[in-house]
């Protein structure tokens, strides 16, 4: 028995020690271990959950379909009966997501381990952002402050969670724009990372549109920020090969695969144009800017509060770095100011634009944290508490995803009747479906995406009918008087 306590006390004092040579080795102060703590608690419990919102649903089972080989690279579908030639999107991030559903082999988590990668990566490209900028090792240890600000808006983990477009398209602008700053920030290789800055807005227009070129606009943006850091002229010049590489590649593109051209312009013609003139109207600009504050509103939170009891000596550190605190605020501003020309609306879409927001934001208050910092004895019992709280977060976040994998995150009934539903109908199958619920898009993508079964919005006499509970049967078909929760499944009466 002793033996055992011993050797129980070994191991732990090993994880104990291997814990410290990592916080050593990699100069944790505390506040990194707890940004990285709360991204993972607000984002690792949900990946081996099951539940989408209906948008990602949608996008997942158009991957699903390129994956198992129902769809091609040019002709996305998203079912038999509905969507079988999809244009309302263009396909880059169905095309990655279909990779990870073919890996996984359709299981349930495939588009969310996908989405949570990108996640990590828009954090990450966020730290590299900030270090281009701040190449001072002190400042550069304060990537966590833009991280923070970045993961306290709600819509961010939201869009993660939910397999939306918008995760994709964030990392690829950021990219895209860390290219181009290290282009600006240097004047070995600057050409190249023009180029790969272009390539990145190339594969963010073949993501979502023109509403992914706003890093297009930097040079210009820098230039107006900081007027002494660069020519105009420069300016003008960087942006138009930006401008070229994506023609190039556009071209290219539209020269080897003809039919690249067909979907685009179908794309063009259905989402952007279809929404320009008013076609597909969804929210009002007044809730919109209101939404934008609302998803803001965290971050401006703790900012001001900060800044207010900091307040005699921030003042006259804040214009240390106002011009980057400005050229972010611009970039995140380009980003989120031409959506309000759509009709189209929704708070999610200004996800891209969020973190160059917490970028300007942290450029403002940077210096005064940092002085805080230097005040933070690394062996002190500051510094051990604010690890101790970094590490524990990191544990819970670990220990609660474990605890919560396989279990339903929501809309509980539907994974109840369709679990019972498909053991009767095999995959594959189309229904017809009740007329209540033709804009049911959550059931129609819950079955589709996990058992490609097709809704038929317009034949009303299929073998089988899901009506809601307590509709009646209609005419011709009987309850097959299942133990649903939600749904009636009917079967048609010869």
């Amino acid at each position: 028995m002793l033996k055992q306590e011993l050797k129980k006390s070994k191991k732990i004092q090993k994880k104990s020690s291997y814990i410290r040579i990592v916080l050593k080795k990699w100069h944790f102060q505390g506040p990194e271990l707890i940004v990285f703590g709360l991204f993972l608690i607000l984002l690792l419990p949900k990946v081996f959950q099951q539940g989408l919102f209906f948008d990602g649903l949608i996008y997942s089972s158009l991957a699903n379909n390129l994956a198992t080989g129902k769809a091609s690279l040019w002709e996305l579908a998203y079912s038999e009966t509905i969507w079988p030639q999809f244009y309302d999107h263009p396909p880059f991030a169905i095309w990655t997501q279909a990779i990870f559903i073919k890996v996984f082999k359709g299981a349930y988590f495939a588009e969310k381990i996908y989405s949570f990668l990108m996640a990590v990566l828009s954090l990450w490209l966020i730290l590299k952002i900030w270090k281009v900028i701040f190449k001072e090792p002190k400042m550069g240890q304060l990537f966590w402050l833009p991280l923070f600000l970045w993961i306290l808006t709600p819509k961010v983990f939201w869009i993660f969670n939910n397999n939306m477009l918008e995760a994709t398209l964030t990392v690829i602008t950021l990219a895209s724009s860390y290219f181009a700053i290290r282009a600006i920030q240097t004047d070995k290789n600057k050409y190249f990372f023009i180029l790969i800055s272009g390539f990145f807005l190339f594969l963010a227009f073949l993501t979502k549109g023109p509403v992914g070129l706003f890093p297009l606009a930097i040079f210009m943006l820098f230039w107006i920020s900081n007027p002494n850091k660069i020519k105009l002229a420069n300016a003008l010049i960087y942006t138009i090969i930006s401008l070229g590489a994506i023609g190039l590649l556009l071209g290219l593109l539209f020269t080897l695969v003809p039919e690249s051209l067909e979907y685009l312009k179908n794309y063009l013609n259905i989402q952007v144009f279809g929404s320009i003139e008013g076609k597909q109207r969804v929210g009002s600009r007044l809730n919109f800017l209101r939404d934008i504050f609302m998803e803001l509103l965290p971050m401006l939170i703790v900012s001001i509060l900060f800044i207010a009891i900091r307040w005699k000596s921030f003042k006259s550190n804040w214009k240390t770095h106002a011009n980057s605190a400005l050229f972010f605020f611009l970039i995140g501003f380009s980003a989120i100011a031409p959506l309000f020309v759509s009709p189209k609306l929704s708070a999610f879409y200004i996800v891209p634009g969020i973190p160059f927001i917490a970028l300007s934001i942290s450029c403002l208050i940077a210096p005064e944290v940092n002085l805080l910092m230097n005040q933070l004895n690394p062996t002190g019992s500051s510094a051990k508490v604010l690890k101790f709280l970094g590490v524990s977060m990191l544990t819970f976040a670990l220990v609660f995803a474990l605890i919560r994998a396989g279990k339903v995150d929501r809309d509980h009934d539907i994974h109840h009747d369709m679990e019972i539903i498909t053991e009767h109908i095999e995959d594959g199958t189309s229904l017809s479906i009740s007329p209540s619920m033709k804009a049911d898009w959550t059931t129609i993508s819950y079955f589709q995406r996990f058992h490609q079964i097709n809704f038929d919005l317009r034949n009303d006499s299929l073998k089988y009918k899901l009506m809601h509970k307590p509709e009646n049967p209609p005419n011709g078909y009987q309850s097959m008087n299942l133990d649903l929760q939600k749904y009636d499944l009917m079967i048609r009466v010869e």
